[in-house]
């Protein structure tokens, strides 16, 4: 215990000799330790928390293909879709469909939809 006080009574003399390394290290170690913290903040709310559902094992995830990219001239009325070497594939589905959906009570208990961030953009 003796030998990590003297340490630490060493390290403090050195940081008090030039203030301005401290400055640096102290910044650089804050930033470090707040990047960190968002980070992992960030992947345990979006890979590590289950959904906020009941039942999440009976979820079910509609999706559709397309053999080719649609002629879009305006706005779909059943949703996007992108194109990648002449097919089409992860068609979001539209407003007006998923409403459809949703009223079909007798298919499933409930509906939610959402969104993935290359489509916001």
């Amino acid at each position: 215990m003796g030998t990590l006080m003297q340490d630490l009574g060493y390290g403090v003399r050195m940081l008090r000799k030039s203030p301005g390394f401290a400055a640096v290290a102290i910044l650089t170690l804050a930033m470090g330790i707040g990047a960190n913290t968002a980070i992992f903040s960030l992947i345990d709310g979006i890979l590590m928390r289950g959904l906020p559902v009941q039942d999440a094992q009976h979820l079910v995830v509609l999706r559709w293909n397309a053999r080719k990219a649609p002629d879009i001239h305006g706005q779909m009325s059943y949703g996007d879709c992108g194109s990648q070497k002449g097919e089409s594939s992860g068609c979001s589905l539209s407003m007006p469909f998923f409403n459809d959906v949703a009223s079909q009570v007798s298919a499933f208990e409930s509906v939610a939809a959402f969104a993935t961030l290359d489509r916001l953009t």
